[in-house]
């Protein structure tokens, strides 16, 4: 077996989608993990209220796909562009709905990327949507308090004196922040979500 297939196998392994499942299940953010065809494998507590209420998305033997069948064609071609790229895809086109968006699941394995996770639009706290930003960029805990301090408006010499260490640590953290995504962090955790 290749490194590759060795990933895949490790990444879809019932340890592995438990861990992710607790991961996803402390945000309020609903979640849904895929396979590229669509099979339902985990969701937190929030994807599966919102599966339930079919308002846009819901099960069809084990498969997740939308309620409007004009609209499945292009879910499942968003599914494919996922996969096939290994890039976060937003669901976003003339008469399609806001508020999905699917990524691989892990990062390095490259295309095809079999898991799949799939976030739906929600009325997510500030909170939430950092640790959605810190999860989604692999950000470290201390990464992540600076830019949960910085988003609530804290300054950086403010948030320095809190965490107990220099301005210029402060900004370090942030510098590695901003390479890592390669955007401006603060405008992505309080830009809204699609949909809102």
């Amino acid at each position: 077996m290749n490194t590759l297939a060795k990933i895949a196998a490790l990444q879809t392994s019932p340890r592995v989608l438990s861990w992710i499942g607790a991961m996803a299940e402390a945000l309020t953010v609903p979640m849904l993990l895929l396979q590229d065809d669509g099979l339902l494998l985990r969701a937190n507590a929030a994807g599966l209220q919102a599966l339930e209420r079919a308002d846009l998305l819901a099960l069809h033997d084990g498969h997740v796909l939308p309620v409007q069948a004009d609209l499945r064609g292009a879910f499942i071609g968003l599914l494919a562009e996922a996969s096939g790229t290994g890039k976060r895809c937003p669901w976003r086109g003339p008469g399609l709905p806001d508020g999905i968006t699917v990524a691989p699941a892990a990062q390095g394995v490259g295309p095809p990327c079999r898991l799949l996770m799939l976030v739906m639009q929600a009325e997510a706290s500030l909170d939430d949507r950092c640790r959605l930003f810190a999860s989604q960029f692999g950000l470290t805990a201390t990464e992540l308090a600076v830019l949960r301090g910085l988003s609530q408006g804290l300054l950086p010499h403010e948030l320095a004196a809190a965490r107990g260490v220099s301005t210029a640590t402060v900004g370090r953290h942030l510098a590695r922040i901003v390479r890592r995504c390669g955007q401006d962090p603060l405008r992505a955790v309080h830009s809204p979500l699609p949909g809102e």
